[in-house]
């Protein structure tokens, strides 16, 4: 959990977080992903710490700790959501703003981590090739910024520009 600062509930890991973040190691972030949580409510989670984090500790390296708790699917593998949420959020479009990550499947680096987390988090729904890339585009046009489309990778301007999604 994170408080309002952007910096766990959990004294342990506040702790940590403020001795990195004061010896000008970084901030640690973290999470669980609790059985009972979704994919939609724990990305929207991780982007509003993230992005907390980064106006209270502007240019300290930000590292992101993951733990996953069930999400298992009858084979012993992760679910569709857990497994999207490290693969495709955090790896394939977090990462530019985080140093360093760690979950369930791995650690993660960056080298070049970027200051300009966005403040929020829009999940659509699929859909095909076509009718999303005009719904991406029209959205990137209302907000005047543009989307990241998961199934790709890649950042989706309003006049229909792709650019993958690296720090």
């Amino acid at each position: 959990m994170v408080n309002k600062k952007g910096r766990s509930g959990n004294p342990a890991k506040r702790a940590e977080q403020d001795k990195q973040a004061e010896s000008g190691r970084g901030v640690a972030i973290y999470h669980e992903m609790l059985a009972d949580e979704g994919f939609d409510d724990t990305a929207e989670r991780l982007l509003q710490m993230v992005s907390k984090c980064a106006r209270e500790f502007p240019g300290k390296p930000r590292h992101l700790y993951l733990d996953v708790e069930k999400h298992r699917n009858e084979v012993g593998g992760f679910d569709h959501d857990a497994e999207e949420l490290m693969t495709n959020f955090i790896v394939g479009f977090l990462m530019p703003w985080l140093n360093e990550c760690s979950t369930p499947l791995g650690v993660f680096r960056n080298s070049n981590q970027r200051e300009d987390v966005p403040d929020s988090l829009m999940i659509m729904e699929g859909g095909e090739k076509a009718e999303r890339e005009g719904t991406l585009r029209k959205h990137a046009e209302a907000l005047g910024e543009p989307i990241y489309d998961s199934e790709t990778g890649e950042m989706v301007d309003a006049d229909g520009n792709r650019t993958r999604n690296r720090g």
